[in-house]
């Protein structure tokens, strides 16, 4: 749907009320677009629709209600309260879908509402991180030992969760304590690969991070907040995955096995590690079978 086209709230509330089923499926972004769509067209659907949120035009005060994730996400999340709020009971056929993200170990939890799913793990990279996506990545798009794609899962854990809880810390200080939005520091340069297990300097990165951005509090503090978060991490590491971190992270790995462009690109390898995903494993994960009895 392009820009011209963008419905309001209240023009999807009449919509939805002349044609309650319409099979649409709102999403975050384009990724997710065309994820979900391969999804749902290989689930053997057709008469169905996905959107980006960017299809709705949302008044910026209406935002407020969602202070906590903001972006995209909250913007599928008022998309989703406006319409359930608005309609009247029947059985409809729209849906939303947004990431977990750091709702659970911040202790976000969400209203009940009508066709709104949430992903299983943290995000939809999660899906991916698996010995089995792994090894085919690392087999057919990268052209290297699938054995490398078996043993990351394990090896790069660790380092990932304290990426994560860096990130909630930051996410739960903006929010809670009314620090200044964060200037990003990128993680990789504080990364390394030791025998293929990844290497995270948590303090390095809490210099940098400090430095760049005016908040009050010491490096100490901050880091023991990170590490204090870090154990309260479900022991899965799908859990405690953000998906652009491991993204990065996973085509700067492939430059460092020598991997040419174009498949050691950011955008190339998230597009080529989607693709590995198999169909049939999603089908048994609770979001994929919910969402499909939801749109039948």
């Amino acid at each position: 749907m392009t820009s011209e086209l963008r419905r309001t709230l209240d023009e999807l509330v009449v919509l939805y009320e002349l044609e309650p089923g319409l099979r649409d499926l709102y999403v975050e972004g384009d990724t997710d677009l065309h994820f979900f769509r391969w999804f749902l067209r290989r689930a053997g659907l057709r008469d169905f629709r996905v959107y980006s949120i960017r299809s709705v035009h949302i008044e910026e005060h209406l935002l407020a209600n969602h202070a906590m994730c903001g972006g995209n996400k909250a913007r599928v999340l008022e998309t989703a309260r406006h319409l359930s709020s608005s309609l009247s009971a029947q059985n409809y056929r729209h849906a939303f879908v947004v990431d977990r993200d750091f709702d659970t170990v911040l202790g976000e939890t969400r209203n009940v509402v009508g066709g709104l799913f949430v992903t299983d793990y943290s995000c939809l990279e999660s899906y991916a991180y698996s010995s089995d996506t792994l090894q085919k990545f690392f087999e057919l798009h990268l052209y290297k030992d699938h054995e490398l794609g078996r043993l990351l899962p394990s090896r790069w854990a660790e380092a990932l969760l304290l990426m994560f809880s860096v990130r909630a810390v930051v996410q739960r200080a903006v929010w809670k304590r009314s620090w200044a939005t964060a200037k990003r520091i990128p993680f990789t340069p504080q990364c390394t690969f030791v025998d293929h297990t990844l290497r995270f300097d948590l303090d390095m990165h809490a210099t940098k991070l400090l430095n760049k951005n005016a908040w009050p509090i010491t490096k100490l503090a901050f880091v023991t907040e990170v590490r204090g978060i870090a154990k309260q991490l479900h022991a899965d590491a799908r859990n405690s995955l953000h998906g652009h971190d491991f993204l990065e992270l996973l085509a700067h790995f492939a430059r460092t096995l020598k991997v040419k462009a174009p498949y050691s690109a950011d955008k190339t390898v998230a597009r080529g590690l989607l693709t590995c995903l198999d169909h049939g494993q999603l089908c048994k994960e609770p979001l994929f079978s919910s969402l499909l009895s939801r749109l039948r």
